[in-house]
């Protein structure tokens, strides 16, 4: 394999006697050594001596060095001519911003930046040189350089804000030395980043982001890790939206976003979902309220892969119908009606295509859980699971209009045993709702009509909701 050949070649010019290849180093077909080998990814990586990328190759059959595209020049100054080589501007953002830029840069032929794991390898790497069709740019955690000098530049500026450098220069000084706040952003842009990035095996997602997770959760300052997200950082994080625009007009595809089916990721988790992504972040008022969390590890690892993730909220919720508007090809537009008036509201699904197909969605029990409301109420779309009725899973978000509501008081709140029952999940991701009065009436119902009592479960509700999402 020639990628492995020239690694090895560049190796021993560097007078290092040993090299580590996962494919090689690792029994592919061997599950139980693959899963112990994981949990060592970040120490292989992050005490290497040099990490080598062959960022241009496709494949391991592809070699590490490629043919640079130079043009042959002819210049005359003062009755002298003189011959030369001249190559096209490389752009260098991409190395410094923190949304998913590399897909720009990749359109450039750099396969290896599309790839999960590779970006893991990346950012944990103390140093790591990339071989790609243009140049090459070498990384370490202080500092990145090229061979045209301008990124050298840029990383020999004096003060220079850490917010400044280099991806992966930040991502060392906020592991290391960052605030609280400093590591949820730096977060935000991994997710940006890692959601941008393929893999090939769907129950790699959670293990291919688990040592970046471990470094940025340095001495437990984020909280418990929760598939992704950080219980401190919830409810508000749980609205999470897809960018199915950019997606569709960058890749021209009709599949950009798929839900993963395979692994026990919690659809309320953006790992639940392959495709670019946004996070709402920490900063807005949410009427939702997170009762109880039952979080149950496959392993022995806080940041692995777990069994079961279940959340218990409170909050308000409304019944919703969605009808497919025509568009042109390539788009998705739904119109939502509550209470038989329809509304133009914006429905941004989980998937693309959406994962309700057409037929299904006029029987399809929806509910949308009001998040906040300011002239617009924001929302999670939940969809009644067929097999049991009490039990709903996100499908995806939506801006409606309803009008402010009274929140309820607040007190204690008692679980029954028919509640308890319900945790009990079945095949497949879910919701499980039990709605509750409680004695506490809404001023308004969400259409700004008073309050009916007899009606208050179908449209005045102030629920205990328990997503039992991902049962063995």
């Amino acid at each position: 394999m020639k990628s492995f050949q020239d690694a090895i070649t560049i190796t021993h010019n560097l007078d290092i006697h040993y090299i580590w290849i996962d494919s090689i180093c690792i029994n592919q077909e061997d599950m139980k050594e693959w899963e112990s080998e994981c949990l060592k990814m970040g120490s292989v990586y992050g005490n290497a001596s040099l990490v080598i990328a062959a960022s241009l190759a496709a494949n391991s059959h592809y070699g590490i060095y490629g043919q640079r595209q130079l043009h042959q020049i002819r210049l005359e100054w003062l009755q002298q001519k003189i011959d030369g080589q001249v190559r096209e501007v490389i752009d260098h953002t991409v190395w410094y911003k923190d949304e998913p830029s590399w897909q720009v840069y990749n359109d450039s032929g750099l396969p290896l930046f599309m790839r999960a794991w590779a970006f893991q390898e990346r950012l944990l790497a103390r140093r790591i040189v990339h071989f790609t069709p243009r140049e090459i740019v070498w990384e370490c955690r202080s500092a990145s350089y090229c061979e045209c000098g301008t990124m050298n530049r840029l990383s020999l500026e004096e003060h220079q804000h850490w917010k400044s450098k280099s991806f992966k220069a930040r991502y060392a000084q906020v592991t290391e030395w960052g605030s609280d706040v400093d590591r949820h952003e730096l977060w935000g842009a991994i997710i940006d980043q890692f959601q941008s990035k393929g893999i090939t095996k769907s129950s790699d997602r959670l293990p291919a982001l688990m040592t970046i997770a471990r470094q940025v959760d340095k001495s437990g300052i984020m909280g418990r890790y929760l598939a992704g997200m950080w219980e401190p950082s919830l409810p508000e994080t749980l609205m999470w939206w897809c960018d199915v625009e950019s997606a569709t007009s960058r890749h021209k595809q009709s599949v950009t976003h798929r839900r993963v089916h395979s692994s026990h990721i919690p659809s309320w988790s953006w790992l639940s979902i392959e495709g670019p992504l946004h996070t709402w972040g920490r900063n807005f008022d949410s009427l939702v309220g997170i009762l109880q969390i039952d979080y149950q590890l496959a392993g022995g690892d806080p940041y692995g892969p777990c069994q079961k993730a279940t959340i218990l909220v409170r909050g308000y919720v409304v019944p919703v119908h969605l009808h497919q508007e025509p568009t042109e090809a390539g788009a998705q537009r739904y119109k939502i009606s509550i209470e038989s008036e329809e509304q133009n509201a914006i429905l941004i699904p989980d998937t693309n295509p959406f994962e309700l197909q057409p037929h299904e969605l006029e029987s399809a029990a929806l509910l949308a859980l009001v998040f906040n409301i300011h002239e617009i109420a924001n929302c999670m779309i939940l969809r009644q699971a067929e097999s049991t009725p009490s039990k709903f899973r996100r499908v995806g978000i939506a801006e409606l209009a309803i009008r402010p509501l009274r929140r309820p008081a607040t007190g204690p709140v008692h679980l029954s045993e028919e509640l308890a029952a319900d945790a009990q999940t079945e095949d497949g991701q879910a919701i499980s709702i039990k709605k509750f009065a409680g004695g506490q009436e809404m001023e308004r119902s969400p259409l700004g009509k008073q309050s009916d009592p007899s009606k208050t479960a179908e449209f005045n509700i102030w629920t205990e909701m328990l997503t039992a999402e991902t049962g063995s």
